[in-house]
């Protein structure tokens, strides 16, 4: 029986070598042989397309194929480029074309990521891709083991798959993080994927910035969300004004704190730091024709903190206490205070009434099942404040998803799914901090600065809208991950060399 049980072994890891050894081959270079039969197969299916479907859709066809090719089998820059310009273009859940199958809608954005996570293994098989050990890994594995969590109650106690499949299809984002980890060399591609990001948003500022102009001089006053964004009239004084929330905005807040810690940068040369001023100009901009409070919050929120991290101790400390006071005495003096500073307090209500709907079902949806939670594809009905009908009269309306994100974890995952979120979120938070501290680099220290003050405003952001449980959403905690793991690891003989003059040259030194 040994004797059998040795043979059984040895043909088991045979089989594996080779297998491994045949995929291996399959991604490696070909020969010239081989490149040659390649070729002629290639052309023996542009002819079959061209014969079955005509010269134009086999053209067609076959760009399309080459740049499938190119994406998966190529560089990575381009794959990562485009994946990280279409998932910060389109913060929310809306797409211009839906495709249905399987009794699912299916978006662009989730076949962009099953094509990265192709190029990914692509990339792993080719062994170009390496991943060093890190705490991040330890945090994203805790965020993805609520999700696991709240899949398995939901699959056991949820009769509607359907529920779930939609609901599984944003967090499923998050494993770009290993992408990111893995593909990100050194310093460069950190500062390559800024710029990108920056740029990109500096884009929708002006697009957006240029429609509000034109809507206002024309009178146009739109009331519609679509995959661009939402568009809602306002009244602004006498006038009624039409607010612009772009897909995106997000970034809105993320790139004004990271450009307010590099504008107090010592190194940041006095030219960068007024083109630094231009575009905190434009986005400030860009947040303020949103009109959305949450926004407002956030990016003040982020700036606080960001100042909190930037001084000293003592010094953060009393700051801190001032900040709490002012925010106690806010809330207790909000129907006078708001009134002076132009804030209408009847409106708030409004929207705090529709909070307070949904918060309450989850609350109640979180006792009934406190300790695993409810699980994905849960519901709960209540009253339709948020709904844009008349508000002579509301519908019930069935909430899966709430704005308050920390409500929606302790409603889906209970007390232990949340406390996985909070070790997950929470551990990225303070492993920042503690890196930033360590950094000796002036630039680079005050480049993580930013990114963790950004990451810390969006997760109080959360306690008002659901950013972080969008797709791009977990694609920004999985960015913030990956460099944070880039900065936490041990400087490489180039990264001095690296940040001789980066506020010389580029836009956004990292």
């Amino acid at each position: 029986m040994p004797g059998g049980l040795k043979i059984l072994e040895s043909s088991l890891l045979t089989s594996v070598q080779r297998m491994t050894g045949l995929i291996g081959r399959c991604f490696s270079a070909p020969t010239e042989r081989e490149a040659l039969v390649l070729q002629l197969l290639c052309a023996g299916v542009v002819a079959i397309l061209v014969r079955m479907t005509g010269p134009a859709l086999s053209i067609g066809i076959c760009v399309a194929a080459a740049v499938f090719l190119y994406l998966v089998f190529g560089p990575s820059r381009p794959m990562l480029a485009l994946f990280l310009i279409f998932m910060v273009s389109s913060q929310e859940y809306r797409s211009f074309v839906v495709v249905p199958m399987g009794g699912v809608e299916w978006h662009p954005r989730e076949f962009l990521l099953f094509l990265l996570l192709a190029h990914w293994v692509v990339k792993v098989l080719q062994d170009k891709s390496t991943i060093s050990a890190g705490v991040i890994h330890f945090s994203v594995a805790t965020i993805l083991m609520f999700y696991v969590q709240i899949a398995l109650v939901g699959l056991a106690t949820q009769a509607d798959i359907h529920l779930i499949i939609t609901e599984c299809r944003y967090p499923i984002f998050l494993l770009s993080y290993f992408v990111f980890v893995t593909l990100l060399k050194d310093r460069r591609d950190v500062d390559f994927y800024a710029r990108l990001v920056l740029w990109t948003t500096i884009v929708i500022a002006l697009a957006s910035i240029s429609y509000f102009v034109f809507a206002y001089a024309t009178g146009v006053n739109q009331n519609i969300q679509n995959a661009f964004g939402t568009f809602v009239p306002r009244l602004v004084g006498s006038r009624i004004v039409m607010s612009v929330r772009p897909m995106g905005h997000m970034m809105y807040d993320i790139c004004i704190v990271v450009l307010a810690s590099l504008l107090f940068c010592p190194a940041t040369t006095r030219r960068r730091k007024f083109e630094y001023l231009v575009i905190l100009a434009l986005l400030f901009v860009g947040v303020a024709i949103m009109f959305m409070r949450t926004a407002y919050l956030s990016v003040t929120f982020s700036l606080i903190f960001l100042v909190l991290i930037s001084v000293r101790p003592r010094l953060a400390a009393k700051l801190a206490v001032g900040v709490g006071v002012g925010a106690i005495m806010l809330i207790i003096f909000r129907n006078s205070i708001l009134p002076m500073l132009g804030v209408d307090v009847a409106n708030l209500d409004v929207s705090a009434q529709a909070r307070l709907v949904e918060t309450a079902g989850a609350w109640r949806m979180f006792m009934n099942r406190p300790i695993l939670g409810n699980g994905m594809g849960s519901v709960f009905h209540g009253l339709g404040l948020a709904a844009k009908t008349s508000q002579l009269a509301y519908a019930e309306a069935q909430y899966q998803t709430i704005h308050n994100a920390w409500m929606y974890f302790l409603f889906k995952g209970g007390i232990i799914g949340t406390l996985l979120i909070v070790i997950g979120l929470g551990s990225i938070l303070i492993r920042g901090l503690y890196i930033a501290r360590g950094i000796q680099d002036t630039r680079d220290r005050f480049f993580m600065r930013g990114i963790i003050a950004a990451f810390a405003g969006q997760l109080f952001a959360t306690l008002f809208m659901p950013r972080l449980t969008y797709p791009s959403g977990y694609v920004f905690i999985a960015m913030v991950a990956a460099a944070m793991h880039m900065y936490g690891k041990r400087r490489a003989p180039e990264a001095s060399a690296l940040g001789q003059d980066r506020c010389q040259g580029g836009l956004l030194p990292v």
